[in-house]
């Protein structure tokens, strides 16, 4: 478990339990990872390093922040991921791109933001299928589960 010790500099740890994680920048709390693990190893999370509205961005890194939730649970407690990607999500923009370019649903969930840090942790498989509302390029609202 992660503690207030383990953050680097600029990150503030809000929370760390076995089911609940929440880690933000320290001046802007908007700026954020928060995830939850279930009994049964699924997780599931939300970053934002990113002002939609602005661009503007955090001093604290997303794959740092995925980093540290990682190892707050450790892969062996993970048993699957369950992403879920709406009109703010970053992993939307990656995906219509490359479904766009013809890739299909699942390479192009794989080719995520979220889906490259997960194979970095050995999560390189989709449970059933990615679930994607709208048309190729154009997906308004995507899931998927990952598993190693």
């Amino acid at each position: 478990m992660l503690t207030p010790a383990d953050m680097p500099q600029g990150y503030l740890l809000v929370i760390a339990t076995i089911e609940l994680l929440e880690i933000q920048d320290e001046y802007r709390p908007e700026f954020r990872i928060e995830a939850g693990l279930t009994d049964s190893g699924r997780l599931s999370f939300e970053v934002e390093t990113v002002d939609l509205n602005d661009g503007s961005r955090s001093v604290v890194r997303g794959k740092v922040l995925f980093d540290l939730m990682m190892s707050h649970w450790g892969v062996d407690a993970i048993q699957c991921v369950a992403t879920y990607w709406g009109s703010r999500s970053t992993n939307l923009a990656d995906f219509n791109r490359l479904t766009k370019a013809g890739l299909s649903l699942v390479e192009a969930a794989k080719g995520t933001w979220t889906g490259l840090r997960l194979k970095d942790y050995g999560y390189v498989n989709l449970m059933e299928k990615v679930d994607a509302i709208g048309g190729r390029g154009a997906y308004g609202i995507v899931s998927a589960v990952f598993v190693r």
